[in-house]
């Protein structure tokens, strides 16, 4: 499953295919179950982004300006910049839509967590880099059943030329109804 998702990385380093840098077996769950009719929204844009726009509706926040204006110059409608914390974490709820994806991939994880659990319904909660210590899930361990999808992750460096990690993506799966 892994390998056609590994050969499109490689493709990926010498033209660029704006694709997620998180874990392939996430990216493939995501590929199956991604259509029109998904809402997802994304704190903390970025190649993921643009590879979310092609296959559901997407909306997003950003803190970074220089990057915002990157991702939205790909024709990205549903981006919003946020440089307070509190407009950040809070810019879910600008999304008038019923949420079925939240991906918590950008600054204040731990907190934009809290905010996200509240807004789905019926839905997948997903947050990268869940393997390092500084963030705390414990909470939603106790409330939802849960994935983790570990193993090679795509990342890029400065000048867009990547490399391979080994880290882990955790998803629950919330059902409120």
């Amino acid at each position: 499953m892994q390998k056609k998702y590994i050969i499109l990385w490689i493709i990926s380093l010498f033209r660029p295919l704006h694709y997620p840098l998180l874990p392939l077996r996430l990216i493939a769950k995501l590929d199956k179950i991604l259509k029109k009719n998904v809402v997802l929204f994304e704190y903390g844009s970025g190649y993921s982004t643009l590879w979310f726009n092609k296959k559901c509706k997407i909306y997003g926040v950003e803190h970074d300006h220089k990057w915002f204006k990157k991702i939205q110059g790909h024709g990205i409608k549903n981006l919003l910049f946020y440089k307070t914390k509190k407009g950040y974490i809070n810019s879910i709820h600008k999304v008038k839509s019923n949420i079925d994806i939240v991906l918590v991939d950008g600054i204040y994880r731990n907190e934009c967590l809290k905010e996200a659990e509240a807004m789905i319904q019926k839905g997948m909660l997903i947050l990268d880099d869940a393997n390092r210590s500084e963030y705390n899930t414990w909470w939603l361990d106790k409330k939802y059943s849960y994935d983790v999808f570990g193993g090679l992750k795509m990342n890029s460096t400065v000048n867009s030329k990547g490399y391979f990690e080994i880290n882990n993506s955790k998803v629950w799966y919330i059902d409120k109804k």
